[in-house]
């Protein structure tokens, strides 16, 4: 598994993709059963146009500074949408087999769900890889999806490059609350609506990785008006 996660930073494979909504559902790259099921990962943002899977695929790799492996097993799912697929204890009939390509490039402009359970990324971007402190004001299960967020959004800055693909790790969810879940996420389900707008619209001009995520906490909190709600204000 060590040497897949390598494979993927340190060479130059892999193909390119893009899309015109800013968003890219990397369940897009699993072979599951329900197939024609219309699903998207954990914290991918609701709004319809970023769930319009209408992507430019480029023959391109690269070099990564991370690479995030997917999973065989039960899927990296919110509350919600195991709510509609049956989940009641937290799991679904929906299962992942395996993966469509061993190397995606998500292209500059483009962001995905980043998990962290099966992740590898070089030393050089741990000062913009905080996994944010969680269940704070009832809110939890953003700490891996924002700070991937903050990450694509350097990265991209900086000319680097980030992937997903192998290895694939077979993924055994506990059965667990869902109706806990879905309360411990709701708050964040809506700031995550608002939070990715605000940082794709900031100007980054850091050479490095501290630099930049020092200026991107700085642009949010200029910019704690676009949280309509105080209560979102006060958690962020």
């Amino acid at each position: 598994m060590i040497e897949q996660h390598l494979k993927n930073l340190y060479t130059n494979t892999g193909v390119t993709v893009y899309s015109k909504a800013k968003w890219y559902n990397t369940i897009n790259n699993l072979i599951y059963n329900g197939a024609s099921q219309h699903i998207f990962p954990r914290d991918h943002p609701y709004e319809p146009v970023t769930r319009n899977e209408d992507y430019e695929w480029v023959t391109k790799g690269g070099e990564c500074v991370l690479n995030m492996g997917l999973w065989s097993g039960d899927l990296d799912l919110d509350a919600m949408t195991l709510l509609y697929f049956g989940g009641l204890n937290g799991k679904s009939h929906i299962k992942g087999n395996n993966i469509k390509r061993e190397k995606v490039i998500v292209g500059e402009g483009t962001y995905f769900a980043i998990c962290s359970m099966n992740t590898a990324f070089r030393r050089k971007v741990i000062p913009a890889f905080y996994q944010l402190y969680m269940n704070f004001m009832s809110i939890d299960r953003f700490d891996d999806i924002w700070s991937g967020l903050f990450l694509k959004k350097i990265a991209d800055h900086l000319g680097d490059k980030i992937c997903l693909g192998a290895p694939i790790v077979y993924h055994d969810k506990r059965p667990r609350s869902i109706f806990k879940d879905l309360k411990s996420e709701l708050e964040g389900i809506i700031i995550n609506e608002i939070l990715w707008k605000v940082v794709d619209s900031l100007q980054l001009n850091g050479k490095d990785y501290y630099s930049c995520y020092q200026e991107l906490a700085d642009g949010l909190e200029r910019n704690l008006d676009m949280f309509t709600e105080n209560f979102h204000r006060k958690f962020m």
